[in-house]
């Protein structure tokens, strides 16, 4: 209070004119209407009139804030008109000195009423101006600006009071001072946007063009006039730019303006992107320099003859360096805050380049010296964009960044907008620009580095399609000049730019195209032209594509051969070796392997003599290329070097594919040269050699050796290429391109180069031994790289044995460890080559099937180390299913050409009889060569393993076409007539019958003793040896009459007849025993040619070897389900095409030629790895040598050899089968029958036993039966005489029978487990009668039901069929007995009469002394053992029936799976800390977190249950178990749901399990089984995790079609849902009996981040679910909104509002309740309301409620971590409710009631700010009016700090107070900090608060104002004023527009 305030108190007459006037006042809290006031302000007129006498008027600050009010807008002007009649009434009575005083509380509501006054308002507003204010002079400096801003509104073009206010600004300017009068202005026009229009109109109108400029230096103020230059040229409204360029045009010419220029030319510059002209001309003049009128600014006495040349010289001189550096100011966006999301400020600076470039005398100037600028910020911004640091070195290829490019919009803006900057330059200016400053290196030029960086850039993005000519023309040009560049400056240049000027070089390079219109010019006019060319171009062009000079440069030290430099092309084309001495001695490094001893010239430079020696020795032997080199050690390269060195070989090889255009008679001198004999290898080949094998740092000799390999590569390819075309043109008689240039792209390295490589070098074995020792276990990181280039050298070498050969020898050699090692680098070799040979593209690739081979052939190693590791590396092969890649080198050899065969029935239609008699001739006749067996069988067993199938040797076979093995027919029509042929038939015959004469008296015994023995045999398919024995005999006797016989007489006609009749007989006895013979046979497949089975035995051993293995099991399973696809590996389609030729050979078409169409072979190969193998073993078990085929014994035991291991393989096949089968579901089943059944397994297996019993036992017998003769005399042909089957005994047959006795053994059991019996029984019996008695295989029918082997059974323990074989059939029989089934008795009763017959047999043999057989000494036991096996078998009826596992015990092994989840703890979580509350009221202005969805999902985790890794594990084991179906599994589940009482705990377990493993197929067993679950009574947690799996279930399912599935889910969500709200009001009681409304109860809650319980508490009954509120709430929080946004479609949302008006009845009770026990709840149920709220059709079931609990006293009383969930509430209430945010600013200030109780107020100001704080600035921006409005406290705020400046001496602060102040200053450091154009009013009352005029610069009259007036001081500086007497802190200097808080900060500190 003011001392003179403080004396009137004393006076009453003063206390009572107080009193009337506060009584005045009181009328307005009153007042409702616009009248009232009007009432009012005249009733306060009359109260301040009462008493003229006091100056000082009591209670003006609220005079002050009522008369403000009444100035509001949205009033009348009658209103308006009042209160300035009062004001009118109080200047009056205070004058001029309290209104200097008090200005602030006046003028807060005069200044900004001229704005929106009314017509009639504005002349009266004014007189008050020019009557009260103007008077003031020096006093009205602090508000002067204000006083500005306030009138300039006047001066608006039309208005009545324009010419009044401005002759009020211009009275106002001369009494305060122009200079401080126009610092105002210019203050004004930098805070207030408004009125810079009228501002620069008034300055633009009052500045004499006349006058000087030094004359009016007052118009620009004192002090901010450049940045309100610069926010003015910035202006939305084009007037204003235009003002303030002429303002610029006159007051700041270039020539003598010395203010900030740059800042104010980047603000100009702009104007531009307008593309306005009258801006641009403007603009333009004073940029050259001419005024508005046109004339000339400081011309030039000489140079300024001319407008043109002024022009030239003003801007050259003055304008030009300033707009430069302006551009680049905007280029690099300075004072621009950087938004990737908002591309406007990035394209500015391109635009206004591409506008200067239609002025002709600015545009090309300025962009030669702002173009790298331009380039560099082109790079920056995209890089900015893109979100990369480097785009050059990020790693992204030209298209990779072109796609990132097109994904980002923002980018794609960019470059389109310097696409069109490039295209308004010439089409060469860019690039020629970029070359100029490549190759510029004076000291402030840019690096290398930088420049190759902005090169490759450019290449990248920008395209240059559009201009055909760069590619062709220009780019060779600037990759010339580029390395020329690097060349002479070497020496200057750092590796790094070395390293990005090759990598420049390379996208130059790799954009170059050659011309087409080439190909048409005649060579003549070519060659003229090229003489033509200037050098520059020239040389350029070579550098390009002529690989020498490069490899000149790559070269080492050491100089290089005058030879290395013969061109093949014109030496016109040839450059000079400029710099290349420099970059030699430079990358000395790089280039050089090593050197001698030290750096100087003498050591490093091999001698011509060393060269000289080298050649000699090549000539000699092998070259040595590598000599004179040492390794360096990989600490002396440093990194940029290797760097280099990637980049030389990326352009070396870019180089290579790069073509050139040749003369006819330059390619003839190209193709001499390089087919020629030159053997010397050049020195950068040498250099590269050295580095591949002698290099000690990986990358450089991975990299040398990837180079390498791909030039031999190209090579090779190019070299093929123009041969072939050169001899197309020798062979044609005219050439087509005769005359014309030819495109040819040269090989790298010359044909005859690489012949003295492959030959003369041992370079390729020294290379792939250095790939090899690198894969050991100490340099894991460089085996990828290895592997590939491993692989590489492998396909590229000249032979596939040169790796292999490496690879081979470590595997098998002596030392153990060597092996394992070896063994190890295998693994590695073979996991990382498996993407490599998987995606072959050629089938002529190479593999390492030969080292393959030799780690299959170690599993079985005796060495039990090297077979486990061996077996590891199987079992992790095929558990990636690598069994294709470990076949295919198996089947090449399983499917090799010499092993075709063909069936017997195709061979029997080309033979005859005759025919068949001369090729046998020729057989015996050729094989009489003779070997020991033991010879033979050593030869057979010892096998090369390394001897593998050559792919490229084995397609060339396929593709030649040889002539096919001529048919038998064929062989025998050449040569039928001979009498040679005859002759030798004869003697054969001969020979034969004495072989038969010596065998015969064996053959009789035998005979005769079988045929005693014989008498319970059951029927045979096929004549018993008793027969045979008769038919023999019968032969022998007609043979001797017949010879005796020498004349026939008449008494011998009857026995003529009677022979006849005999001979009848015979032959039809002999067709049915032929027929049951040739049965046995029809299945054989003949080969062809002999020799084949050598390849089958290696095969088969490798296979064999796989399976005995101990990955037996999981091999079998990978061959089941792994197909021979050769459309996904092209490598297959070698494999592929052996089976279909194999195929269309054994359907009796031609092996090699062309393949057959798929419809012409009746027979197609199988698809699957099982089928095939299966179906190869039975092939090879079913195929022998033709009869007629010429064989040695060799052939004939290799065969059998064959058909044993054959067996073998397929009985480990069919046992693991058999394991397979035992525990798997019907499908596999089914996999397995078709398997057996398609490849007819038992059949063969079954026709193959009996073939080879018969031919044991026809082994005794080598005669011929009469009957036999007879049919061949009638020119029968049997299947048996085309089948070679030996001529050694019967044992030869025993092997195997064994092994297919072992199979059968397997076939039986597999059957028993995988065959389905009949429904019926009697049709079972039916069938197997019809089986059992059938001489045939029966399909479909189990092998022991089998006629063929019941028969073979009964007749196995026959002594004929060799007594060796009768332990292995009593062990089949034996261990079958489980699975005879029905044949049991008719197979047991023979067998057991036979046992006791072969027992009666021994004791005779041995009784009699004179014959003794050759029978095993535990013969008897084993015979003695069987029988008791099968008595006590059949006496005791043993019957195993084994029930499927989910039929009857399925419920159980549930509930165990249950009981073993619950018994694996879950993971423990981590408790979250509880956050400090945090007053909400502070957010305002403060970023909040949100919530991500990462966090909402850890939430969610904390109720339901984590799955431990056990857990995890017996989901994965479910998972795996293909055949249990999801149905399956739920009714499980739902079965032991419903059984709670098995196991205590098994429900909740059942549900958690369940959750994890469901994949959903079905969705009715799941709704079922979800009702029947909530029926239960369940635990609360039980009901979360039937929410949680329906949620999942939810999420995973598709769009439900079906209307019934649809409201079964709807049903269910509501039941589940009630059930958890139910758990989540748990917590709650109702306030009495008879209410309804619920209230919380006084409970500690339990938080969901505590801990996991255990089981024991899971299981809480539900009669206690209150501990588990908290856990509903956070788990409905986290489901309910999207789970019913997705379970009820668009038109179905209205059915869920009744379940969440049920739901929120829960939720609404804690939302109620601030209370801190209660604060788990609250936070839980705003979450749950803000997740809800965000669903529009939601908005009936919360809108009412949400609204009373906004307005809920205690609203704020809350956790800070609630604030963002309520934020997210009141935003969605504002956005579902367009009308909310106006009800709630209304609710003031409805029906005119602006002063509502005090009390009320904040509370409600509160809820309006948190509501805009929560909302968006598109929801109240239309009601910014009403916020203001609302907003007035101001005068408040000043209140605050004057009666805080008012204490004086020691004031102690209370609480309250002290945060009231500190609220003030807060307020005001808000508003001060706020954007000008955001809160534009307070700009009219920011001078109260801190300066903004300096009133030190006054230069009006003196002041006039009496003795003792005080001026208006902001408030901010009596402040500090107080604090400096107070406290005695230093001098306060206070400047204008200073930041306020600094002052407070810097004098505040002591």
């Amino acid at each position: 209070m003011d001392p003179e305030e403080l004396e009137l108190q004393n006076d009453y007459r003063y206390r009572s004119y107080a009193a009337v006037i506060e009584k005045a006042l009181r009328n307005f809290e009153s007042s409702s209407e616009w009248a009232d006031l009007i009432s009012s302000l005249g009733k306060l007129n009359k109260a301040l009139q009462t008493n003229l006498r006091y100056s000082l008027l009591p209670k003006r600050l609220i005079i002050g804030k009522r008369l403000a009010q009444c100035l509001h807008p949205a009033l009348p002007s009658g209103v308006h008109l009042k209160a300035l009649e009062t004001y009118e009434v109080i200047f009056k009575i205070i004058g001029t000195k309290w209104l200097a005083k008090d200005l602030f509380i006046y003028s807060s509501g005069l200044f900004p009423l001229l704005a929106h006054a009314a017509m009639a308002v504005k002349p009266v507003l004014l007189t008050l101006y020019e009557r009260y204010y103007l008077p003031l002079q020096k006093a009205l400096l602090p508000s002067l600006q204000a006083f500005v801003t306030g009138l300039l509104p006047g001066l608006e073009e039309g208005l009545e009071v324009y010419d009044r206010t401005d002759a009020l600004l211009v009275k106002l300017s001369l009494l305060v001072g122009q200079q401080v009068f126009y610092g105002a202005l210019w203050g004004s026009m930098l805070v207030t946007p408004m009125v810079r229009l009228p501002a620069s109109v008034f300055i633009v109108t009052h500045f004499d063009r006349m006058a000087s400029l030094s004359q009016q230096a007052y118009m620009l103020g004192y002090d901010q006039r450049v940045v309100s230059l610069c926010l003015s040229l910035q202006d939305s409204n084009a007037l204003v730019q235009r003002n303030t360029l002429e303002i610029l045009l006159y007051f700041f010419p270039f020539a003598t303006c010395l203010v900030d220029m740059i800042t104010v030319v980047s603000a100009a510059s702009l104007t531009l992107l307008r593309r306005d002209m009258s801006l641009n001309r403007r603009l333009y003049a004073w940029l050259l320099g001419t005024d508005i009128k046109g004339g000339m600014v400081a011309p030039h006495p000489e140079l300024s003859t001319t407008m043109e040349e002024h022009t030239a010289f003003y801007f050259s001189t003055y304008s030009r360096d300033f707009l430069v550096k302006a551009l680049i100011n905007i280029l690099k966006q300075k004072d621009v805050n950087s938004d990737p999301e908002n591309v406007t400020s990035y394209l500015r600076p391109f635009r206004i380049i591409i506008s200067l470039l239609d002025k002709p005398e600015i545009g090309p100037p300025v962009l030669s010296r702002v173009l790298l600028e331009v380039v560099r910020a082109f790079y920056s911004y995209c890089r900015e964009m893109l979100g990369e640091e480097t785009i050059t070195s990020s790693g992204l290829s030209g298209s990779q960044l072109a796609s990132k490019i097109k994904e980002n919009k923002n980018a794609s803006e960019i470059i389109k907008t310097v696409n069109m900057l490039v295209s308004s330059m010439n089409s060469e200016y860019l690039w020629e620009y970029m070359t100029r400053r490549f190759c510029d290196r004076s000291h402030p030029a840019p690096s290398v580095s930088e420049m190759s960086n902005l090169i490759i850039f450019l290449l990248d993005v920008l395209p240059l399609e559009l201009h055909a000519d760069i590619q062709s023309h220009y780019l060779p040009e600037m990759l010339g000049t580029m390395l020329r560049t690097l060349c002479s400056h070497i020496d200057a240049v750092c590796l790094e730019d070395v390293t990005q000027g090759l990598r420049a070089c390379f996208k130059v390079l790799s954009k170059i195209q050659m011309p087409v219109a080439y190909m048409d010019v005649e060579a003549a006019a070519q060659a003229e032209e090229t003489e033509l060319q200037s050098l520059k171009e020239e040389s350029a062009e070579t550098q390009v594509w002529d690989p020498r000079y490069l490899e000149d440069v790559r070269g080492p030290i050491e100089e290089p051969h005058p030879d290395l430099r013969a061109s093949s092309v014109d030496q016109k084309s040839l450059l000079v070796n400029v710099g290349g001495r420099e970059i030699k001695d430079k990358l000395t490094e790089l280039f050089t392997p090593n050197k001698r001893k030290s750096r100087s010239s003498s050591d490093t430079r091999v001698t011509a003599a060393s060269a000289e020696k080298k050649r000699d020795h090549g000539h000699s032997g092998q070259l040595d290329w590598s000599a004179g080199y040492m390794p360096r050690s990989k600490a002396e390269i440093s990194e940029a070097c290797r760097q280099a060195f990637i980049a030389t070989c990326h352009l070396l090889l870019e180089c290579t594919t790069f073509p050139i255009y040749l003369s006819e008679e330059e390619t003839l001198a190209l193709h001499t040269d390089m087919f020629g004999n030159t053997g010397h290898l050049p020195v950068w080949l040498r250099s590269l050699m050295t580095l591949c094998c002698l290099s000690r740092d990986y990358n450089i000799q991975h990299t040398a050796v990837a180079s390498l390999l791909e030039l031999i590569n190209h090579s090779q390819s190019l070299a093929l290429v123009i041969q072939d075309k050169q001899r197309r043109y020798q062979s044609s008689e005219s050439n087509p391109l005769s005359g014309r240039l030819q495109m040819v792209t040269v090989p790298p390295i010359y044909p005859a180069l690489l012949r003295t490589i492959e030959e003369g070098t041992d370079f390729y074995q020294r290379v792939s031994r250095v790939l090899w020792s690198q894969l050991d276990t100490e340099r894991r990181e460089q085996h990828i790289s290895c592997v590939e280039l491993f692989y590489r050298l492998h396909c590229l070498a000249p032979s596939a044995s040169i790796c292999e050969d490496i690879i081979c020898q470590a595997l098998l050699h002596k030392d153990k460890a060597v092996r394992l090692e070896a063994l190890h680098r295998f693994t590695v070799l073979w996991h990382l080559t498996r993407e490599i040979q998987t995606n072959r593209t050629m089938s002529l690739s190479r593999s390492f099937d030969r080292s393959l081979c030799v780690v299959v052939d170690s599993l079985c190693c005796t060495d039990g180390s090297i077979s486990a590791a061996a077996q590891c590396w199987l079992v992790r092969a095929l558990s990636l299913s690598d069994v294709i890649r470990i076949l295919e080198p198996i089947l090449l050899l399983l499917l090799h050409p010499s092993t075709q065969r063909c069936s017997i029935q195709s061979i029997k239609q080309n033979v005859t009889a005759g025919n068949l008699k001369i090729l046998n001739s020729r057989s015996r006749s050729s094989s009489k060569t003779s070997g020991s067996a033991d010879t033979m069988a050593t030869e057979v067993t010892t096998l090369n393993v390394l001897n593998i199938v050559d792919r490229e040797s084995l397609w060339a076979e396929l593709d030649s076409s040889p002539d096919p093995a001529k048919p038998p027919d064929s062989l025998v029509a050449s040569r039928s007539e001979s009498e040679e042929t005859e002759e030798g038939e004869e003697e054969d015959g001969e020979e034969q019958e004495e072989a038969e004469s010596e065998h015969t008296e064996s053959a009789d015994t035998s005979g005769a003793q079988v045929s005693t023995e014989n008498t319970s045999s059951s029927s045979t398919p096929y004549p018993s040896i008793e027969e045979g024995g008769m038919v023999n005999g019968l032969r022998r006797v007609e043979s001797g009459h017949t010879q005796a016989s020498d004349s026939l007489s008449s008494e011998d006609e009857e026995d003529l007849e009677l022979e006849a009749m005999a001979k009848s007989r015979l032959l039809k006895q002999e067709r049915e025993k032929r027929e049951a013979i040739d049965s046995l046979f029809r299945h054989v497949l003949l080969y062809p040619v002999a020799g084949g089975w050598r390849h089958l035995l290696q095969g088969l051993g490798l296979l064999d070897s796989l399976m005995r293995s101990s990955a037996e099991c999981p091999l079998v399973d990978a061959l089941s389900f792994t197909s021979l696809d050769t459309s996904s590996a092209a490598h297959l389609n070698l494999v592929s095409n052996l089976l279909q030729r194999h195929q269309q050979a054994q359907d009796g078409k031609n092996f090699y030629g062309c393949l057959l169409s798929p419809s012409s072979t009746p027979s197609a190969p199988p698809s699957l790895l099982i089928e095939l193998l299966v179906s190869l073993c039975l092939r090879f078990l079913r195929s022998h040598y033709p009869s007629y085929l010429s064989l040695s014994p060799l052939d004939l035991q290799g065969n059998r050899e064959v058909q044993v291991k054959s067996v073998a393989v397929l009985t480990r096949i069919v046992n693991q089968l058999c394991c397979t089968a035992r525990g798997q579901d019907a499908s596999n089943m089914e996999s397995i029958r078709r398997l057996l059944s398609d490849c007819k397994v038992q059949q063969y297996a079954l026709l193959t036993l009996s073939a080879s019993m018969y031919i044991s036992q026809r082994g005794t017998d080598k005669g011929q039966s009469k009957g036999v003769e007879l049919l061949e005399e009638q020119g029968g042909l049997s299947e048996e005489s085309l089948v070679n089957l030996g001529t050694g005994s019967g044992q030869e047959q025993y092997p195997l029978q064994m092994e297919l006795l072992n199979l059968l053994q397997a076939l039986i059991v597999l059957e028993y487990h995988v065959c389905t019996p009949l429904a019926r029984e009697w049709q079972t019996a039916v069938l197997f009668q019809q089986s059992i008695k059938a001489a045939q295989y029966v399909q479909s029918h189990p092998i022991t039901a089998q006629g063929m082997f019941v028969s073979a059974a009964a007749r196995a323990l026959q002594p004929q069929y060799g007594y060796a074989m009768h332990p292995h059939w009593v062990s089949l029989l034996c261990s079958s007995l489980p699975y005879l089934g029905r044949s049991l008795g008719i197979i047991v009763t023979p067998l057991i009469s036979q046992i006791c017959r072969n027992l009666d047999e021994l004791v005779k043999l041995y009784d009699l002394s004179g014959r003794k057989e050759n029978i095993a000494p535990d013969y008897p036991l084993t015979l003695l053992e069987g029988l008791t096996t099968i008595t006590h078998y059949c006496l005791l009826d043993n019957k195993r029936f084994l029930l499927p596992l989910t039929g009857q015990y399925g419920v159980q092994v549930m509930a165990s799976l249950g009981v073993v989840w619950s018994n694996r703890k879950s993971k423990r979580r981590h408790k979250n800390k509880v956050r400090p509350a945090v007053c909400v009221e502070t957010m305002k202005g403060r970023s909040y977190p949100s919530r991500s969805v990462a966090a909402s999902h850890s939430v969610l985790l904390q109720v339901l249950p984590v799955a431990s890794e056990s857990r995890q594990t017996i989901v994965e084991m479910v998972k795996s178990l293909s055949t249990l179906h999801t149905d399956t599994v739920l009714h499980l589940v739902k079965e032991v749901v419903k059984k709670p009482h098995q196991i205590k705990g098994e429900q909740v377990q059942k549900h958690r399990f369940m959750e994890r493993r469901l994949r959903f197929e079905n969705i009715a067993p799941l709704l079922s089984l979800l009702r029947e679950s909530v029926q239960l009574n369940l635990a609360p947690p039980g009901h979360f995790l039937l929410l949680g799996i329906l949620n999942d279930f939810v999420n995973r399912l598709p769009n439900l079609d079906n209307k019934k599935d649809t409201r079964d889910l709807q049903e269910v969500t509501q039941r589940i849902l009630e059930a958890v709200g139910g758990i989540a009001g748990s917590s709650l009681e109702q306030t009495s009996w008879l209410s309804r409304s619920l209230e919380v109860k006084v409970q500690p809650q339990v938080c969901p981040e505590a801990d996991e319980p255990d089981d024991a508490s899971t299981m809480v009954s539900s009669s206690a679910p209150s501990v588990y509120s908290v856990q509903a709430l956070v788990l409905l929080a986290e489901v309910l909104a999207p789970l019913l946004d997705m379970v009820y479609r668009s038109d179905e949302k209205e059915k869920a509002v009744p379940l969440i008006s049920r739901l929120m009845y829960y939720v609404f009770p804690y939302l109620k309740n601030h209370s801190a026990y209660n604060m788990p709840s609250f936070e839980a149920g705003a979450q749950l309301l803000s997740s809800l709220s965000g669903y529009a059709y939601t908005k009936r079931a919360w809108k009412k409620e949400v609204f009373e609990l906004f307005m809920d006293p205690l609203f704020f009383t809350m956790d800070a971590s609630c604030a963002h969930s309520w934020k997210s509430i009141i935003d969605h209430l504002l956005t579902h409710e367009k009308t909310m945010f106006k009800d709630l600013m209304s609710m003031q200030s409805s029906s005119l009631k602006l002063f509502a109780n005090a009390d009320q107020k904040p509370m409600l100001l509160k809820r309006q700010a948190f509501a805009m704080f929560s909302g968006e600035l598109d929801q109240y921006h239309l009601y910014l009016p009403l916020i203001q409005a609302s907003i007035s406290c101001l005068s408040l705020l000043a209140k605050v700090v004057r009666g805080t400046l008012d204490r004086n001496g020691q004031v102690n602060f209370s609480q309250a107070e002290l945060d009231m102040y500190l609220s003030a200053c807060k307020f005001l450091d808000t508003s001060l900090a706020f954007p000008p154009e955001r809160i534009p009013l307070f700009q009219m009352y920011r001078w109260a608060f801190v300066p903004e005029v300096d009133v030190n610069r006054y230069s009006g009259p003196e002041n006039t104002l009496i003795e003792g007036e005080k001026e208006c001081i902001p408030h901010i500086v009596r402040v500090l004023e107080g604090i400096q007497q107070r406290y005695g802190v230093r001098t306060v200097n206070v400047s204008p527009n200073s930041s306020v808080l600094n002052f407070l900060e810097s004098n505040t500190h002591n």
